[in-house]
């Protein structure tokens, strides 16, 4: 598999990374260590605030589904479906990381979580506007973060049957999940990546697999980290995916699902001898926004005077019929506005119109309909 385009968020966290595992390598002293449990207390807020910004295209996307549930229903549930897997797979990464502390530390989860973990308030993708309690890891705490033979008997086990395979399975599965929501084109811009183009090696060239490059005689420090990292590119996942099935519906902007022809006349009559005009168009509108028109006859124009004498015709299937009786001889004007709701801004806009219309009594018509866009006798 190829390899993909990182965020510059990514890139730093993968250049952190790097330098972490150079100098774990090296076998560097305890005291440079202990500065990169700020590199990783670091990475732990970073995803902790991106969280947050998740939470808050949640809120937005639920919204617009309670505006208009016909239009962004489809796509609201398809988030809802990413917004679940990605908090599984997180929760996930999660309890390994409290496994790996409890077992390093010869403690039970309850214990660890005591003496190692601290409560911090974080957004609740869930619940839009509410908070929720998370335990954080307190790497500094934890003495046997120099220690790799706990975690590489967790994570690579007695024959490859350790969590990093298991881990590894999931992320191709959540992978592929959200390649079938925003579309294989996009493969580039997600990591969670095992399976790389070239394989990996060791130090010493020795080919490895994803599982072992990464988690095999890791010490607990640099397996948080990773482990972290990985959380990292569940939410840019995340983050990719809710805002492509957002795109669908564009807050600032209106969307229409029906195209038609249309034919104006600059005329809604014509005597012998005068030459037809009309303008040919494709006109555009959506079927499941609902929209009114306050129509007042015999204006050129609507105002603030004689809006409250206004007729008001409520849209069906995204089309205004006007109808009007036939009474008069000659020409019969009317103004008004369509009034649509934008769901950018959460507010109304007008858009005027105003016809001229010609009714003889040997039309043999009872009564005038025009649709907006449509005119028929």
């Amino acid at each position: 598999m190829a390899g993909y385009k990182e965020t510059p968020r990514q890139k730093l966290i993968g250049m952190l990374y790097l330098v972490l595992t150079a100098l774990l390598a090296l076998n560097v002293s305890k005291d440079i260590l202990d500065a990169f449990m700020v590199v990783n207390d670091s990475m732990e807020n970073t995803n902790q605030n991106f969280s947050t910004k998740i939470a808050g295209t949640y809120a937005q996307f639920e919204n617009q589904n309670t505006i208009q549930p016909e239009k962004v229903g489809e796509f609201w549930e398809k988030a809802q479906e990413v917004r679940q897997r990605s908090s599984e797979l997180i929760n996930y990464i999660e309890e390994l990381k409290l496994e790996l502390v409890s077992m390093s530390e010869k403690k039970s989860k309850e214990e660890t979580l005591e003496d190692f973990y601290s409560k911090v308030s974080v957004a609740d993708p869930f619940n839009p506007g509410m908070q929720r309690e998370v335990n954080v890891l307190n790497l500094d705490k934890v003495k046997s973060r120099d220690k790799f033979d706990v975690p590489t008997a967790l994570m690579i086990g007695q024959n490859k049957n350790g969590k990093a395979y298991e881990l590894s399975e999931k992320m191709d599965e959540y992978r592929n999940f959200i390649l079938g929501v925003i579309g294989e084109q996009f493969a580039d811009r997600i990591g969670l990546i095992t399976d790389r183009e070239g394989g990996y090696r060791d130090a010493t060239g020795t080919p490895q697999d994803w599982q072992q490059y990464n988690f095999y005689h890791t010490i607990l420090a640099a397996s948080v980290t990773i482990k972290n990292k990985i959380i990292g590119e569940v939410q840019s996942a995340e983050f990719d995916a809710i805002n492509r099935l957002y795109a669908n519906i564009t807050e600032e902007d209106f969307k229409f699902d029906k195209i038609k022809a249309e034919v104006i006349p600059k005329s809604t009559y014509i005597l012998t001898g005068q030459t037809y005009e009309a303008d040919v168009l494709v006109a555009a509108y959506d079927s499941k926004i609902q929209s009114e028109a306050r129509v007042v006859r015999g204006a050129t124009q609507i105002t603030a005077a004689n809006r409250g004498g206004a007729q008001t015709i409520t849209s069906v299937d995204g089309i205004i019929k006007l109808q009007f009786p036939a009474t008069n001889t000659g020409v019969q004007r009317y103004a008004g506005v369509i009034e649509m709701f934008n769901p950018g801004t959460q507010s109304y806009q007008e858009y005027p119109l105003q016809q001229n219309m010609w009714w003889h009594p040997s039309t043999n018509c009872s009564s005038f309909t025009y649709e907006y866009f449509l005119r028929r006798c």
